[in-house]
């Protein structure tokens, strides 16, 4: 178990990384959007849904359900 730091230490970076600007571009695409949460709407079926979910899938049911919630499919 970590223990926190005292109040005199000094709280460091572990690491500081530098990198280039990215540029990006979003794209309003409503049609891939649609048929994306249908397709992980059809996984989270499949392996989450249930009172038997296999503890193994756990992370992989959050990762599906947090990209259904970000696409805005309204």
């Amino acid at each position: 178990m970590s223990q926190l730091p005292r109040a005199e230490e000094k709280i460091r970076a572990a690491l500081l990384v530098k990198s280039n600007p990215i540029n990006l571009t979003i794209v309003d695409d409503p049609g891939w959007a649609h048929s994306a949460a249908l397709t992980y709407a059809d996984a989270y079926d499949k392996i989450c849904r249930g009172d038997d979910v296999p503890r193994q899938h756990s992370l992989q049911c959050f990762d599906i359900a947090a990209r259904i919630e970000y696409l805005d499919t309204s």
